[in-house]
């Protein structure tokens, strides 16, 4: 798709919060092909590139730039704070070709469901997870994000999955469309 057989990848892992065990396994097929691999890490402001050299990796070096899944709602947030959102649209405009799982399949869509509020999925979630309850652990719902918005749909990861809560993602995924296409102030003529 990149039109060349060993292509600039630009790995992107903020939605794991740049763990580098999940940079290791997202790259590591590219890495048995021979491709130079650049991992950009926007999670902290302290492993943040400058915006020029960001726009230097996104748009003038890759080829084609691999999202990780993790936390969709960090990475939205951090990607708008850092400027990487607009440079990722600047690169998908010149034929970047644009991937990745969960979270970084969704973050190309219009929205996307997400569970990006459960206690597993945060920053610190063991501290997180020993300060709460059982009860307390399922105490979360699946929430609707808007991400870039390239391909004009709602994307659901892992559809036919359970979340932790104990609730199944279509079962939201379905109420999450009606609600969006529902108006009640609107009255037939």
């Amino acid at each position: 798709m990149t039109g060349t057989d060993k292509p600039n990848v630009v790995y992107i892992g903020t939605p794991f919060f740049d763990r580098d065990d999940k940079y290791n396994t997202g790259t590591k097929a590219f890495r048995d092909l021979g491709c130079q691999i650049e991992r950009l890490m926007v999670a902290k402001n302290s492993t943040t590139p400058s915006f020029p050299e960001m726009r230097r990796i996104i748009v003038e070096w890759a080829d084609l730039i691999v999202v990780s899944g993790g936390n969709s709602l960090f990475a939205m947030l951090r990607w708008r704070t850092t400027g990487l959102d607009q440079l990722i649209k600047e690169a998908a405009l010149k034929g970047t070709v644009l991937c990745g799982g969960s979270a970084g399949c969704g973050c190309w869509f219009d929205s996307m469901q997400t569970d990006s509020l459960k206690p597993e999925a945060c920053k610190l979630s063991e501290k997180v997870l020993a300060e709460l309850s059982p009860e307390q652990r399922l105490d979360w719902s699946f929430v609707r994000i808007s991400c870039m918005g390239f391909i004009n749909a709602f994307c659901v990861p892992h559809i036919d999955t359970v979340g932790t809560n104990n609730v199944a993602r279509v079962d939201i995924a379905k109420k999450m469309l009606l609600e969006a296409h529902f108006d009640p102030s609107y009255e037939a003529p």
